[in-house]
Parts: C-alpha cells; structure tokens; sequence
C-alpha cells in the first residue's frame, strides 16, 4: 500500500479545517485532530500525515523525509483567489503561482512535482486587497457554494488516495456554466 501526505494550507486554517471537519464524518478517516498551525494526527489506511496550516513549511520536508514519503506522494489542498467559490481544481503536478504556502512548499521540497486540490474562494471584488479578502470569513450567502467546494475536495482526495488522480482530474476539472449564458 502506498502513503500519502496530505498538506492543508488556507489564509488562517478556514479551509483546511472545514475539510477536515467533513472527514472526520466519514468512518473511514479516524482520529483527526485539529490544530491550527500545528502537525495534526490523522490516520487513514493510506495517509501518513496531514499538516495544517503552518507557519513553518519545512514541517512538509520534515514530514516526507520522517515517514520516506516522495514529493509525488505528497497531495497539497489549498484556497484559490483564481477559481470562482464552490469549484475546484485538481492538477498532478505544476507551478505554485501566486501562493505564498505553495511557493513555499514548492521551495522547501525543490520540486513542484506533487498532487494538488485547490479550492475556489475568488473571485476576490475589485479594489479589494486579495491578503484582508482571503482572511474574512464566508458570507452566509456564500456557505452553500462553500460546502459543495469542500465535498468535492473530499471526493477527489478519496480518488487520489486510490490512485484515480486521472478520474479525479476529469471530473472536476471543469467550469460551471456561467448564469444568464
């Protein structure tokens, strides 16, 4: 059986820790812990380890090395400005782009060649400073389309633990139809 880190990053824990929240209902996820900008336990047949938003990237280094996982092994899920709330992306490997945690993962480790799920949370409003827009919490408006984008994650995280990131990547790597076109 092969193992996997799971990395969580997102602007003060938010997206990391509903994920969690919502595996932590499923039975086959035990044991999940969280704590914000700290190691967390989380056992699953074929996951090591999940880090959750850390302040300290070298944590992913430390935790590849100690558990001899390899980069492509390591699967990052994080918030994305770039992709509309409620819609994810699932890539098997590719540049960090804009994100100061995936850069710096992507640095720590020296290579970008890793799974990531990113999750939607822009599109960040016009004259908007994208840092103060990541750190507010959802609007109640919003907790719909935020609660489908974390479900998918669940689901494509399952995939890619069983070795379907192709499926994954085909199911939802797509856009939602534009309202009104």
């Amino acid at each position: 059986m092969q193992i996997h880190t799971v990395s969580l990053l997102g602007a003060t824990g938010l997206i990391g820790q509903q994920l969690l929240q919502l595996l932590s209902q499923d039975s086959r996820y035990q044991h999940i812990r969280v704590l914000s900008r700290r190691p967390i336990a989380f056992s699953h047949p074929k996951v090591a380890v999940i880090i959750l938003d850390f302040e300290d990237e070298q944590a992913v280094r430390a935790a590849l090395a100690g558990k001899e996982v390899p980069p492509e092994r390591l699967i990052v899920v994080y918030d994305d400005l770039d992709i509309p709330l409620g819609e994810i992306r699932v890539r098997k490997t590719g540049r960090p782009g804009t994100h100061k945690g995936m850069i710096s993962i992507a640095g720590e480790i020296r290579t970008d060649a890793f799974p990531r799920i990113r999750i939607g949370i822009g599109p960040c409003p016009p004259g908007r400073d994208a840092a103060d827009f990541v750190l507010e919490a959802f609007k109640r408006d919003e907790r719909e389309d935020l609660e489908h984008g974390l479900e998918q994650a669940a689901e494509a995280l399952e995939m890619i633990l069983d070795g379907g990131i192709e499926r994954a990547m085909t199911r939802f790597n797509h856009r939602r139809a534009m309202a009104g076109g």
